[in-house]
C-alpha cells in the first residue's frame, strides 16, 4: 500500500512538472511573440508612408530646380561680373576649398576666393557660423565659428595681380610705340574713386546724391546684442526713402538671421 501511495504521487509531480514545463514555454514564446510584435510595430511606425516618400521626393526635386540658375539670372551674373582690372574677387559658394573640392569635382580646379575656418578649443561647430564672421568683438570667448580668407588663395590672388600688373605695363609700353597719348589713354582702366558720406543715414536727403542701378545695403539691425554702433528699427529702414535714389536695378541686402518684425 505504501508502495502504492508514493508510485502514485510521482505520477502525480511528474504530470505537475510537465505541466509547469508547457506553461513556461507557453508564457516564454508570449513574451517572444511579444517583443517581435513591438519591434515589427516600431520598425512600420519608423518607415516614411508611401505619401511621405512622394513628398521627401517631390520636395527634393524642387529644391534641385530652384538651385539650379535659370538662362536669365545667368545673364544677369555675367553682366554683373567684375572686369579683369576691379579689386573685387568672387567668393565660392562652397566657402572652404575642402568643401569645394567635395562638391565641385566636375568642373576641376576653383579660381574663386574661399575661406578657413577658426576652430579653437571654446568652439562650439554644431552651433553653426557667427552672425559677425571675422569682425566679431569677442572672438576670443565667443563659441560660434569663424572665418578668415585662405591664405593660399591670397598668395595665389597676389600672384595674379603681379602678373596682370606687369602684363599691363607691358601692353602699356607697347601702346606708346604705336599710338598717342589718346589711344594709350583708352587702354587703361577707368575707376571711379569710392566716396563716402559720414552721417545719420535717417535724416539724410536722398536727392543730394542722385540715382543708381546697383545698391549694396548693409543696415545696422538690431539684433539686441552689443554693437559698437547705433542700430535702427524695422520701422526706420522701412521709412528709407530707397525710391529716391533707384528707379530701376538690383538691390544686395545684407540681412541677420531673423525675420523683420
Amino acid at each position: 500500500a505504501v508502495v502504492s501511495t508514493q508510485s502514485t504521487g510521482a505520477v502525480e509531480n511528474k504530470k505537475i512538472n510537465s505541466l509547469l514545463g508547457r506553461f513556461d514555454k507557453k508564457r516564454k514564446r508570449r513574451k517572444l511573440n511579444t517583443a517581435l510584435t513591438a519591434d515589427c510595430a516600431e520598425f512600420l511606425l519608423n518607415k516614411p508612408s508611401a505619401i511621405q516618400s512622394e513628398s521627401k521626393k517631390l520636395g527634393e526635386e524642387i529644391q534641385a530646380l530652384l538651385n539650379h540658375k535659370s538662362a536669365r539670372e545667368k545673364t544677369i551674373i555675367e553682366n554683373l561680373k567684375s572686369n579683369k582690372t576691379a579689386q573685387v574677387r568672387e567668393f565660392c559658394e562652397w566657402v572652404t576649398k575642402h568643401e569645394c573640392k567635395r562638391g565641385n569635382v566636375k568642373n576641376g580646379s576653383c579660381k574663386k576666393l574661399h575661406f578657413r575656418k577658426l576652430i579653437y578649443a571654446h568652439t562650439d561647430a554644431q552651433l553653426g557660423d557667427c552672425s559677425f564672421l571675422n569682425t566679431c568683438f569677442h572672438m576670443e570667448t565667443c563659441k560660434y565659428v569663424h572665418y578668415e580668407i585662405d591664405e593660399e588663395d591670397q598668395r595665389a590672388h597676389m600672384r595674379m595681380r603681379q602678373r596682370q600688373a606687369a602684363s599691363v605695363r607691358a601692353k602699356n609700353s607697347a601702346a606708346m610705340l604705336v599710338s598717342d597719348s589718346k589711344n594709350l589713354a583708352m587702354t587703361k582702366a577707368n575707376l571711379t574713386p569710392p566716396q563716402w558720406i559720414q552721417c545719420d543715414i535717417r535724416k539724410l536727403d536722398f536727392d543730394v546724391i542722385g540715382k543708381f542701378t546697383v545698391i549694396m545695403a548693409d543696415p545696422p539691425w538690431d539684433i539686441h546684442m552689443e554693437l559698437p554702433y547705433g542700430t535702427m528699427t524695422d520701422d526706420e529702414m522701412k521709412k528709407m526713402g530707397i525710391e529716391k535714389v533707384q528707379d530701376d536695378g538690383f538691390i544686395f541686402l545684407w540681412v541677420t538671421g531673423r525675420a523683420v518684425e
